[in-house]
């Protein structure tokens, strides 16, 4: 993966349980992800379950949605499914969190609730 290349890495459980299943059959298993946000801007994310050791991670679109959404470490993104779809949420870190240390606070958390 180049280093300049932006992912998401999902947790197995969360991604089996909350997005739609991959086709493992497949020798590269990926699928585009929708989900709206609470202005309805759609945004698009490529699931992809590749690596070593093989992971789930969001790929394409994910950069972007980090840039426009001015994500920070410490920021948390929540994923809801239900009927109507998929949405995402995003609660922001607060300021009290910038001064702990980035070791600390550096790991991408997801919360993907059915």
């Amino acid at each position: 993966m180049p280093a300049h290349m932006v992912v998401f890495l999902l947790f197995k459980k969360d991604a089996i349980e909350c997005l739609p299943l991959l086709d493992m059959s497949q020798q590269a298993p990926s699928q585009w992800i929708v989900a709206k946000d609470l202005h309805d801007h759609v945004w698009k994310f490529k699931h992809t379950f590749r690596g070593t050791p093989q992971r789930h991670l969001f790929t394409s679109g994910w950069k972007q949605f980090v840039r426009k959404k001015s994500l920070a470490v410490g920021d948390s993104v929540v994923f809801l499914r239900g009927e109507w779809g998929i949405t995402n949420r995003i609660r922001k870190s607060s300021p009290q969190q910038s001064n702990i240390s980035s070791s600390v606070i550096s790991k991408k958390r997801v919360c993907i609730m059915v």
